[in-house]
């Protein structure tokens, strides 16, 4: 015949089993939870970093269309043209979610934009309308802010202009807010 033990010592209790479950439990929990943390933070991070990205590649790249330029046929708080010789023209479209030139956004929807260009000389916000009030310019401002979330940054640049635009731009000022 068979011996079945009933009352056998070997193994763990239900007691055992459940003080270790539970432990196991808070392990998985608290390391989810790390995890977590840690990509709520990186993305914070990568968001950050986009915003400048694009706050600077918008700076840069009006400031070296100001630079190669030739003439500013027009300007207005969402347009900014710049003739940049042999008949080509950059145009800048501004809007409050997007910037474009010649038609290509720069980025991100979600970024909430404002461009200011303004004469840095001068330091004045006012607009001068009219062709018989232009006078020439030697440096323009320009400051982008790129804001998301409760995130925002300034990019500032001051270009000085070709000696064969200065007459040719008025004291301007772009705010697109």
């Amino acid at each position: 015949m068979r011996d079945f033990r009933l009352n056998s010592e070997s193994g763990f209790t239900i007691q055992e089993i459940l003080v270790v479950m539970i432990v196991g439990s808070l392990l998985v929990s608290f390391s989810l939870s790390l995890f977590l943390f840690a990509a709520k933070i990186t993305g914070r991070w990568k968001e950050k970093r986009e915003v400048e990205e694009v706050v600077h590649r918008i700076t840069e790249q009006v400031a070296l269309d100001l630079n190669r330029s030739t003439a500013l046929p027009e300007l207005s708080d969402s347009l900014l043209a710049v003739h940049t010789g042999a008949a080509r023209f950059v145009v800048y479209h501004f809007s409050k979610n997007n910037v474009l030139r010649n038609g290509v956004s720069f980025g991100n929807q979600l970024i909430v934009y404002s461009v200011s260009i303004t004469d840095a000389n001068k330091g004045s916000t006012e607009t001068v309308a009219g062709d018989a009030q232009r006078k020439p310019l030697e440096s323009v401002a320009i400051s982008v802010t790129g804001m998301q979330r409760d995130y925002a940054y300034t990019a500032e640049t001051v270009v000085h202009l070709p000696l064969s635009s200065k007459e040719l731009f008025a004291y301007p000022t772009v705010s697109m807010e």
